[in-house]
């Protein structure tokens, strides 16, 4: 079995091929983050691709942010289509979320975790798959949602464990746990006593076996010293060109699926959005046998959705006519080219229904022999004002002074080159103040390709 998971940062970018970029994987099951669908403005193209199977979670806090969707194919592995899918960390597929007392989880914030859409959890039989988009950090508010939303991800995937299920867990964790899966993990470090020390690195390895979890990255596993091993790179510096990026997208597999991994690969090659793909095969040897039956698309699946219904509905509408006259009858006549060009003359003259009455005005004026006077200004000596002149020049170029337009980028010094402008979005003194930096990707100091160090304040 093939599954892929990707970031796409919106997924309407594929509209109209979306159907050949879930098949150009080859994958047996596809997990995609950050979709930014809307449930009432999903279209039929993601909501039923033809040949899969797909199961959404949606933002129901903010439109168009956040939300995953997974997408079983229907003719590849038995174990493919889901036995049923569930949005959400409060759900029961698999197992209902336990906590402890120290964990002060009310209902409350457990239903605004899930109102962002970041989770969908689908039964395969062998094994339960969470396809999860762990927030970011932007703030400081923000950073403790996210150790939150980590801390009741890991109680659910504890209580499915406890159930005897086995568990797969796919997506943009947001955290790249080891030092080699980031470009610069010295600068990572500035604010905190060590790299492990890091609340969200720390979660996130004491979910493995490593730090006493019970999960295996899928990846680190088969590749445990590969360096520049990245699946996120910053578009606004154009590091994916140097290659200067993070290892944030992962496939953690159950401790008790190590044995049927395969293989693992990051999909760099692959372009479309700020993340990569990557993908894992896991052999099915030892798995229970399902009969590949042709059997109807599990609860929860996305085309069981009343909006999409009601939007076929009205797809349908537009076919009737309304007030359609019985068959027999007579049409009126189509306008024929003659009569449209007709309709467009008198309308362009209902746009300018003063020229007429201009044009009387004047040849009034002229039959009575009144000469229209002049509006210029006339001087004592009948010469035009000169000195009204002078003072609008003097006036037009004291505005070009003030008006001078933004400044010029200079040159940085190493490379010749024109700089950028930026702006500090950090909190702190300096935010929102701009900068120019040298316009080349950002990436390491030794890369010719990359950026020198070049800094001006506008």
């Amino acid at each position: 079995m093939r599954i892929v998971t990707w970031n796409v940062n919106s997924v309407r970018s594929f509209r109209g091929r979306f159907k050949s970029v879930l098949d150009s994987f080859d994958a047996d099951i596809v997990c995609l983050q950050e979709t930014k669908l809307n449930r009432n403005g999903l279209e039929e193209e993601f909501a039923v691709p033809e040949g899969y199977d797909a199961f959404y979670a949606f933002s129901d806090s903010v439109s168009g942010y956040s939300g995953v969707a997974t997408f079983a194919s229907r003719t590849r592995s038995k174990f493919a289509v889901p036995l049923r899918g569930e949005a959400g960390l409060l759900g029961s597929l698999g197992a209902e979320m336990t906590f402890h007392e120290s964990d002060g989880f009310t209902e409350e914030e457990l239903v605004t975790m899930d109102m962002e859409g970041r989770v969908m959890v689908t039964d395969h039989g062998p094994f339960l798959l969470i396809n999860v988009y762990v927030p970011s950090t932007g703030s400081l508010e923000r950073f403790d949602f996210k150790l939150r939303f980590c801390l009741a991800l890991q109680r659910r995937i504890e209580a499915m464990r406890a159930a005897g299920r086995k568990v797969v867990l796919v997506g943009d964790l947001n955290i790249s746990y080891l030092k080699i899966d980031h470009c610069a993990p010295e600068k990572e470090v500035r604010d905190v006593t060590g790299w492990y020390t890091h609340p969200a690195r720390h979660w996130l390895r004491s979910m493995l076996r490593v730090g006493g979890g019970h999960l295996e990255d899928a990846f680190r596993v088969l590749h445990p010293t590969e360096l520049h091993a990245f699946t996120c790179w910053s578009q606004k510096t154009s590091a994916r060109e140097t290659n200067y990026g993070v290892r944030i997208d992962h496939i953690l597999v159950d401790e008790h699926l190590v044995e049927a991994l395969a293989d693992s690969a990051i999909l760099s090659e692959i372009t479309g959005s700020d993340h990569c793909p990557v993908r894992v095969e896991l052999r099915e040897v030892s798995w229970s046998d399902r009969p590949m039956e042709c059997r109807p698309s599990p609860p929860g699946c996305a085309k069981y959705l009343p909006e999409l219904g009601r939007k076929r509905q009205l797809s349908l509408a537009r076919f009737v006519v309304p007030g359609q006259k019985e068959i027999g009858q007579k049409r009126p006549k189509p306008p024929t080219d003659e009569t449209n060009k007709t309709l467009r003359q008198a309308k362009l003259v209902q746009l300018f229904p003063s020229c007429e009455s201009d044009a009387r005005s004047r040849r009034s004026i002229e039959n009575i022999g009144v000469k229209p006077r002049r509006l210029e200004a006339q001087g004592e000596n009948g010469v035009g004002s000169g000195n009204k002149n002078n003072a609008e020049t003097e006036n037009a170029n004291a505005w070009k002074k003030l008006l001078t337009g933004p400044r010029q980028p200079p040159v940085c010094k190493k490379h010749g080159e024109k700089t950028v402008l930026r702006e500090v979005k950090k909190e702190g003194a300096n935010k929102g103040r701009r900068f120019f930096v040298c316009n080349r990707p950002e990436g390491l100091p030794n890369n010719p390709k990359s950026r020198c160090n070049y800094f001006e304040w506008y």
